[in-house]
């Protein structure tokens, strides 16, 4: 089918390695990437900014606490720390930045003085009940902490 449709666009001269190149290409784009919200991190996540919407959330994701889309711009021009991408072959890229956890006081007074509201989303360990019945192996997390200037 892609052979026809190939030639019929006149495209099969240009050599069968280039051809399957381009066919595969072609084929990766049409693989549908979930928005980052639609993940199972990404909808704990937006639950959580969807809740405090005047926060910017710092989410624990093993020895960091990240921020993503909006709050990554945000606390990267703030702290003066590297603004990435989160990337999986599965969802479309969001951008990320991150504070180790040993580090976070420091970078809590920073975005504190400058001025913005923080919720701290922590990882909390399930019972062994929970944990010996769970499918998903999604951490479970909760807001722990609302940290604003008047904190």
């Amino acid at each position: 089918n892609m052979w026809r449709a190939a030639i019929s666009r006149g495209r099969v001269d240009q050599g069968p390695i280039r051809f399957l190149r381009e066919c595969c290409q072609a084929s990766l784009k049409r693989v549908a990437q979930r928005p980052f919200r639609e993940t199972p991190l990404g909808r704990q996540w937006a639950a959580v900014a969807d809740r405090f919407p005047e926060f910017l959330v710092l989410f624990q994701v093993g020895d960091f606490y990240e921020f993503y889309g909006e709050h990554a711009r945000v606390a990267s021009s703030v702290l003066g720390i590297a603004l990435t991408r989160k990337n999986s072959s599965q969802t479309e890229p969001i951008e990320m930045s991150g504070v180790p956890v040993f580090a976070l006081p420091h970078h809590l007074a920073r975005l504190i003085k400058a001025g913005h509201r923080l919720a701290l989303c922590d990882q909390v360990k399930p019972d062994q009940d929970i944990e010996s019945t769970r499918v998903s192996k999604l951490v479970p997390r909760e807001v722990t902490r609302l940290v604003t200037p008047g904190t």
